[in-house]
């Protein structure tokens, strides 16, 4: 299985912003007969086209652009930490790459901004003299975007990158807005605005890119909004420190276009961007970024009350018991004819 890059100061490190709880999510999960069994799954691990959506993430951070993207670090909270260590450890990244933001519930998260910050101070020795890609982890792009081409041509034209999309009128006062002059150069930033209030239609999707000369005026962004008492929606959105970045410290902040982008944030983006993968060849399956060995165990259970075929609908009253488990590991064994061949333990299952 590939590994991380080697270390080297032209290199980038990524990020993924994956702390918060998917809440609206939850909800459409739930209620969905064909998806409730994915309820509690973090939205960064929910599977799209075989594989999780940060997947596809590491396709391109390890195949599409090898030896110009080095450390995946990955910022969360303390309850899906568990499930990013287990999803890291298969995938050859440090457990140390993934960090906790000490968050339990929705409504203690740091916001965005509050994260970045956070995981650039925790991994600074990680980071080193890097450039900084940052990426919201519930956001997957068209087949026509390049994150190479974005890292070699937007994000080194500019002190910050970012992307744009052009959305209809009924879109403006949902999204982030970019204003872009004919070169490339962002000139304004809107959180939502209404249509009248800009003649742009330039939304910005979450991913940025941060010169590493830029990473420290974070903090004097998280303390200047704290002095000014103005609350985690003025840091839960990274296009405030764009906007922030433009206004008042003169940065170069670049934009370039894409076609449009997967924001799942509910139910039915959900389902529209398994439906866009499911349709197309999925490249990640074949590049060496999965496992190539998968194991994993289940423990034995004790009922109570109750049954899951029963008429309690599934609801049981149960305990694991820690010392009983089965293990089950899965590989693939050369090309194969797509079959799949189930071999008893010859040690613990007397199972022929």
């Amino acid at each position: 299985m590939t590994t991380e890059a080697a270390d080297g100061p032209e290199q980038w490190a990524a990020i993924i912003l994956a702390a918060g709880y998917g809440s609206r999510l939850e909800v459409g999960l739930a209620a969905d007969p064909d998806f409730k069994h994915l309820k509690g799954i973090p939205k960064a691990l929910l599977p799209c086209g075989g594989v999780t959506l940060l997947d596809h993430w590491l396709y391109k951070f390890r195949t599409v652009c090898k030896g110009l993207v080095g450390p995946v670090l990955l910022v969360t909270n303390e309850v899906f930490k568990p499930v990013f260590h287990d999803w890291a450890q298969k995938r050859n990244i440090p457990p140390g790459h993934i960090v906790s933001d000490g968050t339990w519930t929705n409504d203690e998260r740091l916001g965005a901004v509050g994260d970045l910050d956070l995981i650039v101070k925790a991994k600074a020795d990680v980071i080193g003299q890097r450039n900084v890609l940052v990426v919201a982890s519930d956001l997957l792009f068209y087949q026509d975007f390049s994150l190479r081409t974005f890292l070699e041509g937007t994000a080194s034209e500019g002190q910050v990158g970012c992307l744009f999309y052009n959305v209809p009128d009924s879109e403006v006062s949902k999204r982030g807005i970019l204003e872009v002059d004919s070169s490339g150069a962002v000139t304004a930033f809107m959180e939502k605005p209404s249509p009248e209030a800009t003649a742009s239609r330039k939304a910005c999707p979450a991913i940025y890119s941060f010169k590493n000369e830029v990473l420290p005026a974070i903090s004097v962004f998280l303390s200047e909004k704290a002095d000014a008492k103005a609350g985690r929606h003025a840091v839960d959105a990274p296009g405030f420190l764009l906007s922030w970045f433009v206004e008042r410290r003169g940065v170069s902040v670049r934009a370039s276009e894409v076609e449009g982008r997967f924001d799942i944030g509910n139910i039915e983006q959900y389902k529209e961007t398994i439906a866009y993968f499911a349709a197309r060849d999925n490249r990640v399956l074949d590049s060496g970024v999965l496992p190539a060995k998968v194991e994993e165990s289940c423990y034995a259970r004790v009922g109570l009350i109750g049954n899951p075929s029963d008429g309690f609908h599934g609801k049981t009253l149960a305990l694991l018991v820690g010392n009983f488990k089965a293990m089950v590991s899965v590989e693939a064994v050369g090309e194969g004819d797509g079959r799949v061949l189930l071999e008893a333990n010859p040690e613990d299952d007397g199972m022929q």
